[in-house]
């Protein structure tokens, strides 16, 4: 077994201030937290916002195609979504292929994505003005850049 001196303080902030899964988790922790607070009171967390967002830009949606766009694995997001439905926020359907589930958001998830919305706009423009358009635009792309060459 490797004493302690192997794996130092000195490692230990090299990962914390170069690592970039280290720091987007960090960021994502905060983000989340800034989300749901803008959103409390709609009933909604951010992460079921998302969900519903994504199911509504590819309605009817094939539940393999929004655990894409979300970049969540099918069994995950399978699980995010019994809540959705017992909430009546979200509905499945059996596709043309009887092993495919296709999504769209029942009329309470309309209401609450009306309602979250505004909510939602607010705080991205918070994010906006404290990060600055460019920069914010820049961090987007350079996101979309991670995913699409994963």
């Amino acid at each position: 077994m490797a004493g302690p001196s192997l794996f130092n303080r000195k490692h230990c902030l090299e990962i914390s201030e170069t690592c970039l899964a280290f720091n987007l988790r960090k960021a994502d922790r905060l983000l989340t937290q800034l989300y749901d607070r803008a959103l409390k009171g709609t009933g909604l967390r951010h992460t079921q916002f998302a969900v519903l967002v994504a199911v509504r830009g590819l309605e009817p949606a094939p539940l393999s195609q929004v655990a894409v766009q979300l970049g969540l694995e099918r069994t995950t997001l399978s699980r995010n979504l019994e809540l959705l439905e017992k909430e009546g926020l979200v509905e499945s359907a059996p596709g043309e292929d009887l092993r495919e589930r296709h999504l769209t958001v029942a009329a309470r998830g309309h209401e609450a994505l009306l309602v979250a919305f505004p909510r939602w706009k607010a705080i991205q423009k918070q994010m906006q003005a404290r990060l600055g358009s460019a920069a914010m635009a820049a961090l987007v792309r350079d996101l979309e850049q991670i995913v699409a060459r994963s």
